[in-house]
């Protein structure tokens, strides 16, 4: 028996230490690739709307869970990713679809969620409406609006909604004559803003013109 273990001693010995040898060197390679996770947020556009129309989705963000090697997710950031839902041949209406992501490290993607969106296409619309003022407080002086007129724009559901836009006056303390630039913000027959909707032009004119009293001789 010892003649057996002593043939070819160094062969045996070598082998072992070899196999040692690689024994460390595949766990501190595995240990160096242990997975790791890191959330990040991205936000969510609408791609492929066919000309006329209008589409919007139930939500503005996705939350996406990578997993992969500490250094590798250290480098991802939300600049890295694209989230979208594709309105590809998709008509006026409501369609239920996957939110797709795409960039340099989609490989390393556990999970996204949601996962799938509500996509409202809708027609294009526009109209005029007139431009009013909210309670201004400047004690019956005289305000003008150039211009009196904006048009509306979006989708065409929403658009109907819209019966003015308004623009709220800040009077200036010292009670003088004074031209301020107002943003008009979209409003429906209660004065509840309608969202969604462009203006244009999306800056209007207010004069306040403040008459002086006559002097009484």
């Amino acid at each position: 028996m010892l003649e057996s273990i002593s043939r070819n001693f160094g062969l045996k010995v070598a082998a072992v230490l070899i196999g040692v040898i690689l024994w460390f060197t595949f766990n501190y390679l595995t240990a160096g690739e242990s997975k790791y996770a890191k959330t990040i947020v991205v936000p969510v556009s609408v791609q492929h709307v066919a000309s006329g129309l209008v589409a919007t989705t139930t939500i503005r963000q996705v939350t996406i869970e990578l997993s992969g090697p500490r250094t590798r997710l250290d480098a991802l950031s939300p600049d890295d990713f694209t989230a979208f839902v594709d309105a590809s041949g998709k008509g006026a209406g409501t369609h239920a679809l996957e939110t797709s992501v795409r960039g340099a490290g989609t490989d390393a993607i556990k999970t996204v969620t949601p996962e799938s969106a509500t996509l409202v296409v809708d027609r294009y619309g526009f109209r005029r409406v007139p431009v009013v003022l909210e309670d201004t407080g400047v004690s019956g002086a005289p305000v003008r609006v150039s211009p009196e007129t904006v048009v509306v724009a979006g989708a065409q559901s929403a658009v109907a909604q819209v019966m003015a836009a308004q623009a709220t006056v800040a009077y200036p303390a010292d009670k003088g004559a004074v031209v301020m630039e107002l943003r008009p913000v979209p409003v429906d027959a209660q004065l509840h803003t309608v969202s969604g909707i462009t203006v244009d032009p999306p800056v209007v004119r207010a004069s306040i013109v403040v008459t002086k009293a006559s002097k009484t001789p």
